[in-house]
């Protein structure tokens, strides 16, 4: 038998053990959909792979060496998209959590229409055409 959620306390747990899992997924999801997305994680593939020392003093891995000023150009780079990329998983997360809290509301019964007069779908990631502009 399982156990049964009770408290806010297994509910921060339960969604504390599946964060990576949809963390994972909407990773996934905006890079097969979103072209800024993509463009970045792959600007970041090719920074990597044409500064080998830059993965090394990233990772932790291999001794620390000094950075040429292309290399340091580079890491900034580098780390300027890291932060992009973080901010539109970070929007997709919260838009995502929105919907799917709109979309429960509306089958309850505590709303009589989703948001904005939008037909919000369940939580498999698929939004409206008028909302997909907006997440990805």
């Amino acid at each position: 038998m399982s156990k049964k959620i009770t408290t806010l306390r297994d509910i921060a747990k339960m969604i504390a053990t599946r964060f990576v899992e949809v963390e994972d997924k909407v990773s996934d999801e905006l890079y097969e959909n979103s072209d800024s997305y993509y463009d970045l994680s792959e600007k970041n593939r090719e920074i990597l792979y044409a500064h080998p020392k830059l993965y090394d003093s990233i990772t932790g891995e291999g001794d620390t060496v000094p950075l040429s000023a292309e290399e340091h150009e580079a890491l900034i780079e580098f780390i300027a998209n890291g932060i992009m990329i973080d901010k539109e998983k970070t929007l997709r997360m919260y838009l995502r959590g929105f919907v799917e809290c709109m979309e429960y509301l509306r089958c309850i019964g505590a709303i009589k229409q989703s948001y904005m007069d939008m037909d919000f779908i369940d939580i498999c990631g698929k939004y409206p055409s008028e909302f997909k502009s907006i997440v990805i």
